[in-house]
């Protein structure tokens, strides 16, 4: 036995709406027959039968000429066998002009009958309609919400107004019309928005929808390409949405990666200054040698007076007494020989000095010394620690 399927879950796209150009349709599931429905607010509907020959049993095309002037504002919804509005609603849409300049009857139909309704509407509130005694009873009232859901209203027969409740939350957008006994289509209402109430009673998960916020009421304007759009009971966006919220995540996490390798790399000036040093040296000085700046003073040892020194040590004297030989200890002073291997050079400066340091004065004063360092550097063979040398100048003992 061979069993078939219900096929549910109808779901359509359309090409951007140009006056008097071929609008293009295409739907995926349903049940034929299928219906495309075309709602101006305001204006006339237009009901379209697709052909059993646009459907193959799995997805279906059909084309047609959109008989509206540029910038009028439409719905498009899609209905099968399973009930009106099956394959949700588009947005309001706008009627972009012909690139062609095709030419075509744009003028609406009219209407057999109207209605009267309220041009307010408020959420969980009493909404009315009302003089539409020209329609063949029983009528149905369809109401159409943007990017959203569609439902039908029964009034009892042989009444001349209905009240409905209105179980539509804030901020909807939602247009009315009625069908009566004939299949006759009234004129449609205005777009209207639902405006706040206290009352939320009546909303629950089966109340009319939208399945986006519908804050705004503008029209959607065509674009210059055909790529086909979705209806309010299209296909499934969560693969799209989630590779969009992925995308982003990464997009995210790299900028705070990014900050964080800013903040660290500022804070941390040790680690730049250790590897300053470990480049340029201790203290991240670079090292400089000084050697070629220092003169050579080996050679300057020609123009020294050719003077033999014997050093010995130092013995701090005590008191001098009078006479300048001995301390009050009778301790002498430490003796010091100078010999002089060229008595035909003088030293120079030793005149000068001698009469500087010579001059009026009651006590004697001692022989003039030099005090002789020797420098660490001209010892071959490592340093050697000495007391510094005093010498004297000249042979002269004082008087």
């Amino acid at each position: 036995m061979l069993f078939v399927l219900p096929v549910t879950g109808l779901s359509f796209s359309y090409s951007a709406p140009k006056s008097c150009e071929p609008f293009n349709i295409s739907w995926n599931g349903g049940r034929p027959p299928f219906y495309i429905m075309i709602t101006p607010p305001s204006g006339t509907p237009r009901n379209i039968s697709a052909p059993e020959d646009a459907w193959n049993g799995v997805e279906g095309s059909y084309s047609f000429t959109l008989n509206l002037t540029a910038g009028q504002n439409f719905i498009l919804s899609m209905s099968d066998a399973t009930g009106f509005g099956a394959g949700g609603n588009s947005d309001l849409l706008s009627v972009g002009g012909s690139s062609t300049n095709a030419q075509c009857n744009t003028t609406d139909p009219g209407a057999p009958f109207t209605f009267r309704f309220a041009t307010a509407i408020e959420q969980c509130g009493q909404y009315s309609f009302s003089d539409y005694s020209a329609a063949n009873e029983p009528v149905t009232i369809r109401g159409i919400i943007p990017v959203g859901t569609s439902f039908e209203l029964s009034p009892p027969e042989q009444a001349t107004s209905f009240s409905w409740s209105a179980d539509i939350a804030t901020g909807s957008r939602i247009l009315f019309y009625m069908v009566d006994n004939d299949g006759r289509i009234s004129t449609t209402s205005p777009i209207l928005q639902v405006t706040e109430s206290a009352n939320s009673t009546c909303i629950d998960e089966s109340s009319p929808h939208s399945t986006i916020s519908s804050v705004t009421q503008e029209p959607t304007s065509p674009t210059s390409t055909s790529t086909p759009s979705q209806g309010g009971g299209g296909k499934d966006h969560t693969p799209a949405i989630i590779g969009g919220s992925v995308a982003g995540g990464l997009a995210l996490l790299t900028l705070i990666a990014l900050i964080v390798w800013t903040v660290r790399r500022r804070r941390d000036p040790l680690k730049r200054y250790k590897k300053r040093r470990a480049r340029n040296g201790p203290d991240g000085m670079r090292p400089i040698d000084l050697a070629p700046s220092t003169p050579d003073l080996r050679g300057q040892g020609a123009r020294l007076p050719p003077l033999e020194f014997e050093p010995q040590p130092f013995i701090l004297p005590p008191a001098r007494s009078t006479n300048g030989h001995a301390g009050a200890d009778g301790v002498p002073l430490s003796p010091t020989h100078v010999s002089n291997t060229n008595h035909g050079d003088n030293i120079p400066g030793q005149t000068g000095m001698s009469k500087s340091m010579a001059g009026p004065s009651s006590q004697p004063l001692a022989p003039p010394r030099f005090v002789l360092h020797t420098d660490a550097g001209s010892i071959h063979g490592g340093a050697l620690e000495q007391p510094p040398t005093y010498n004297a100048a000249s042979q002269n003992s004082p008087s």
